[in-house]
């Protein structure tokens, strides 16, 4: 799938889910948003405050060049998600990777880098991977600007990076 067909699927998918959070509020509620670099956030008081919201396009690394997807994270009030699709690694079917959020720090500097779960491989060379976790349950980390998701692949010469993207 190109890069366009990628962007008119994540906005769609993201529009679709925005509007379904939004069904029991009011309709005003989505005038008052704006869109930063720190994701959708709401005027105080407001159904979409301590809302934050981000999407990251995958690349493949140099050792899987066609190594392709797309990391959505969303943090709310009550709980944080994470959904992420990774396609183009046939030579990599029906194994395993780990999932990585590399966090940066204010600064700019890298604080730690956290596996956050470990994605499936199909037979076709692509995985689905999704955690929900409690907000505050340490489960997830929370997602900033310039955090960095990582595929990598156990193996015996290290962890081998297959994808990333950074949000």
């Amino acid at each position: 799938m190109n890069k366009t067909r990628w962007i008119m699927l994540v906005a769609v998918v993201a529009v679709i889910g925005l509007l379904g959070g939004l069904a029991g509020g009011k309709l005003d509620s989505i005038l008052e948003t704006e869109k930063g670099t720190e994701g959708i956030k709401k005027q105080e008081g407001s159904i979409l405050e301590a809302y934050d919201f981000g999407i990251v396009f995958l690349d493949g690394s140099t050792a899987f060049p066609d190594a392709h997807g797309v990391a959505v994270f969303e943090a709310k009030r009550t709980e944080s998600i994470l959904k992420v699709r990774l396609e183009g690694v046939p030579e990599l079917a029906n194994t395993t990777l780990n999932v990585f959020i590399e966090l940066a720090a204010a600064d700019g500097a890298v604080e730690t880098e956290v596996q956050v779960g470990v994605l499936s491989v199909d037979s076709k060379g692509r995985g689905k991977y999704e955690i929900k976790a409690p907000a505050g349950s340490g489960l997830l980390p929370v997602v900033d600007d310039g955090s960095e998701i990582r595929f990598k692949q156990t193996g015996v010469s290290g962890n081998k990076l297959v994808a990333s993207g950074t949000f």
